[in-house]
């Protein structure tokens, strides 16, 4: 079974994904990683930036390595922004997944930079991108909560009890 942690950036999928690893023995792929070395190894390809495209142009990547995946090991979990719900979806007609999704309807910079800790993008941004990132952080949790529930697809509202709720 491949087992995809979807949703908004720096709300606890890798902090998910890690858990189950220490419980369940099932290791992990993050989409950042897998994302980045696909786009570098294409530097040719005419990519469309910003990161609600990067999904569309990720799916055909992460289809082929769910395919591949599910073929060489029992048990897989893929986590990161770079896939949707809809593309969860597509993956769940073809293949032995299961997908669930996260969110946080309450972010501040501080927690933000605090679960960044280990990979601290949010430094490379301006001050002034820093202080709107909550707010699109946000944004983005609730358009994977309503792109979960228009897919039937499980959603975990984060903002409070977030440790207890992974």
């Amino acid at each position: 079974m491949i087992y995809l942690i979807g949703g908004a950036a720096r709300v606890g999928k890798t902090t998910l994904a890690k858990m189950i690893l220490e419980r369940n023995k099932i290791p992990f792929d993050s989409t950042d990683m897998l994302w980045w070395a696909f786009k570098e190894c294409q530097p040719e390809r005419k990519w469309v930036e910003g990161w609600e495209n990067v999904p569309d142009q990720f799916f055909p990547f992460l289809r082929s390595y769910v395919n591949h995946t599910i073929k060489t090991l029992p048990d897989y979990v893929i986590e990161g922004d770079s896939f949707f719900p809809s593309h969860a979806a597509m993956l769940m007609k073809d293949f032995k997944v299961k997908a669930v999704f996260l969110g946080s309807s309450n972010l501040n910079l501080a927690d933000i930079k605090k679960y960044a800790q280990h990979n601290n993008w949010v430094e490379h941004f301006s001050q002034e991108e820093q202080e709107k990132l909550p707010k699109k952080l946000m944004d983005d949790s609730e358009m994977f909560r309503k792109e979960s529930e228009k897919f039937g697809m499980p959603y975990f509202e984060l903002a409070n009890g977030r440790e207890e709720k992974l």
